[in-house]
């Protein structure tokens, strides 16, 4: 198999800067072929021991995609060796051989091989159709640059969208770029993320206090929307997502002699959540409501509404609360986790609960926990 190696300022030489060039080495028998990463540094910037950039304010970006790079080629190679035919070192390194798509037939192949919830790939293509409209058509891939990101970020403003909106779209034509720079029709270094940067505001996690989930538990509703309340209110005792809900299946729930259990591969993560016991949770509360639908849909516990249907309905629902903000089925979610901060104050359980990735996401609900703040004022000595 052929050897890879990250290897700086081959040809001794440096620009005005005093930058030189990084190139990954492959070789394969007897042949040498180089691949630039279009990143320069300078010398003191360069570990040559361990293959690394260090010493600079971007290194560890830097470092991650050009391992990325290197794990693409060595990947291609293993596509060259499963068709068990001699292959040269200029078949790996030999990225667009034959049909090179547009990048809006490529992103819409991308969203469609990608394995997500149907949220997510609704993102992908409201992203392409924002593309297609901007670009007025599709477009080669040598359009991708600095210009064109600013460009595209003008326009996504002028559609009068929230700017935490604007930067998930640019999450995603960051994918897609990402994505063609893994199959070799960009170069690392024309990607226009490593200059753009997106900008991005602290969200407002919206949660239902106690007061307000108590009321909703005995709230008179209309019959059509009876379903969307017990859907948002088990949310709410399990912190389940929309995308799970609707998904939600008999199977999932395990019934024995010590309680009821909740199991399910979450679609969003594909992480698992398992062994969730239902029958503890909020005195049992999410049981009472799987009751009411058992067989009701076949297999599945809830019927399939669309986001759009349901937090319709939950706008209505809002209103008979007198919330002062609109509720949104995401709501339910934060609203487990501010009722477990409250009740617990372990981020660690609201992270095994949550399936949170990072336990500074769990954090949040600890510090935004009304009752937090409320009980540790109590303690402070006010007296002057």
């Amino acid at each position: 198999m052929a050897k890879f190696n990250v290897i700086f300022n081959r040809k001794k030489q440096s620009d005005k800067q005093g930058l030189s060039l990084i190139e990954i080495s492959i070789f394969h028998e007897g042949k040498r072929q180089y691949k630039s990463t279009g990143f320069r540094i300078s010398d003191n910037q360069w570990d040559a021991a361990n293959q690394r950039v260090t010493n600079h304010p971007k290194a560890a970006h830097i470092n991650a995609v050009i391992s990325q790079y290197v794990s693409h080629l060595q990947q291609r190679e293993v596509d060259l060796i499963a068709k068990m035919k001699p292959y040269t070192v200029a078949d790996i390194t030999d990225e667009n051989t034959g049909h090179v798509p547009m990048f809006l037939e490529f992103a819409n192949k991308e969203s469609d091989e990608r394995n997500t919830c149907y949220k997510s790939k609704n993102l992908y293509h409201t992203v392409i159709n924002n593309l297609h409209d901007f670009a007025k058509g599709d477009f080669h891939f040598d359009k991708i640059n600095l210009k064109f990101v600013r460009d595209f970020d003008k326009y996504l403003y002028s559609l009068n969208i929230h700017q935490n909106t604007v930067a998930k779209r640019h999450q995603v034509l960051r994918m897609f770029i990402n994505a063609a720079i893994r199959d070799g029709y960009l170069q690392v270094h024309q990607n226009p993320y490593l200059s753009f940067q997106v900008k991005k505001i602290p969200s407002v996690r919206r949660a239902l206090e106690r007061e307000q989930l108590a009321a909703l538990q005995t709230l008179n509703v209309p019959d059509n929307m009876i379903t969307v309340k017990d859907m948002f209110l088990f949310s709410c005792y399990t912190g389940l997502r929309f995308s799970d809900m609707i998904s939600l299946r008999q199977t999932d729930i395990v019934r024995s002699g010590d309680g009821v259990y909740l199991n399910i591969r979450e679609l969003k993560t594909k992480k698992l959540k398992q062994n969730i016991p239902l029958h503890i949770l909020f005195d049992g509360k999410a049981v009472n409501i799987i009751d009411k639908y058992v067989n009701k849909y076949r297999d599945k516990i809830f019927p399939t509404h669309t986001d759009q249907h349901i937090n319709r309905c939950l706008k209505v629902i809002g209103m008979l609360l007198n919330l002062d903000f609109p509720l949104t089925f995401h709501c339910s979610r934060h609203t487990f986790g501010t009722m477990l901060a409250e009740k617990t104050q372990d981020p660690y359980l609201i992270k095994e609960l949550m399936n949170h990735s990072d336990l500074k996401t769990s954090m949040i609900y600890i510090h935004q926990s009304k009752t937090r703040i409320e009980n540790s004022l109590k303690k402070v000595d006010w007296s002057l």
